[in-house]
């Protein structure tokens, strides 16, 4: 249960960070969690939860994912594919408040973390239920070539 949290919070601090790189806000977000679809059970977990009003804030979307880590996990299941998405995004110059509903999320410290990691790398400052020394890693053995963005995929051609 600790690496698919783990797995899960690194997800989210990804997707939380473009959503405000983008200045866009998440009023829903979907997590799921599934094993092998050539497993002799295949199994699919999802959660989805609902923010009023729509924030980025990293610290609220974990706090979302942890709270209801016990129905993406089952013990014995070799998840395959972990993912967050956040959907319903809103504009956050056009957000809709809401007079009865507290905003929870920090929009300074946000800025805090963004410009810190921006400046000094990815990761350097990240919430602790990433984990420090991650047991899970992504496979990228089959990653595709980025011609369109990387130099070092494009094909050189000698005469």
């Amino acid at each position: 249960i600790d690496s698919l949290q783990q797995a899960l919070t690194k997800h989210a601090a990804i997707a939380c960070a473009k959503a405000r790189q983008q200045g866009s806000l998440c009023s829903t977000l979907i997590a799921f969690a599934t094993n092998s679809p050539f497993d002799k059970q295949p199994r699919s977990f999802k959660v989805v939860k609902h923010f009023t009003p729509a924030c980025n804030d990293t610290s609220v979307i974990i706090k979302a994912i942890n709270d209801d880590i016990n129905a993406l996990f089952q013990p014995g299941i070799a998840y395959y594919k972990i993912g967050i998405g956040l959907v319903s995004l809103v504009s956050a110059q056009q957000q809709q408040l809401d007079l009865f509903n507290q905003n929870k999320h920090n929009p300074a410290l946000m800025n805090v973390l963004d410009t810190i990691n921006h400046k000094y790398g990815s990761n350097t400052l990240f919430h602790a239920s990433q984990g420090i020394n991650p047991q899970w890693a992504m496979r990228r053995a089959f990653l595709s070539p980025q011609y369109t963005t990387n130099w070092q995929d494009i094909p050189l051609i000698q005469c």
